[in-house]
């Protein structure tokens, strides 16, 4: 899939067995990290819902892992940004190419997938049409400043490249702007 900045972005589109590949209800499937990538494996949640009837997507959007140091450092202070525009780009793949019902398209995620479905209900309220978020970060401030010492020293080679300091004024503000729980207002859409 292309990325509308140009990235190419690999992943896996899993179709229900027995229905027409086209106009599907699909589950856009975000993997945690977001250091972390999707494979081409037995997933149970992907299996189960494909056996469900649903079409499953689950794309390494920039920032994962495996894909080489520039694609990594793509993802730098694009929390809520360009990785999100990846996401959305792929859903937008999807429906283009007849697979995806745009109407009945729900996101799935935990850890930093939790954080990315909660991004797409409060900063593209309208793409999804359900969502759930498993331990998904909604303050990327109050998640760095709460985590425990042996976490800490983690942070200035990943969270604070990537996200910001939140001792820093600037960086906060930028953190907060990125943090669905200052658009909880936005949310529209059903969210376990």
């Amino acid at each position: 899939i292309r990325s509308r900045d140009g990235l190419d972005l690999h992943g896996y589109l899993t179709l229900p067995v027995g229905l027409p590949a086209n106009n599907l209800p699909m589950v856009l499937l975000v993997h945690g990290g977001p250091w972390t990538r999707d494979g081409w494996m037995f997933t149970p949640p992907v299996q189960l819902l494909a056996n469900r009837g649903y079409a499953v997507l689950q794309v390494n959007f920039r920032g994962s892992a495996g894909f080489g140091k520039a694609f990594t450092k793509a993802a730098v202070g694009e929390f809520a940004g360009k990785m999100h525009d990846d996401l959305i780009d792929s859903v937008d793949w999807a429906v283009e190419q007849g697979y995806a019902d745009p109407k009945r398209i729900a996101i799935f995620g935990g850890s930093y997938g939790g954080y990315a479905t909660l991004v797409g209900i409060t900063f593209t309220p309208d793409v999804f049409a359900a969502a759930v978020d498993y331990v998904g970060i909604s303050d990327l401030s109050n998640f760095m400043r709460t985590l425990p010492e042996i976490a800490r020293p983690h942070l200035a080679n990943n969270w604070h490249l990537f996200v910001g300091d939140p001792d820093d004024p600037d960086q906060l503000a930028d953190m907060l702007s990125r943090s669905p729980i200052t658009k909880v207002d936005q949310i529209r859409t059903p969210l376990l």
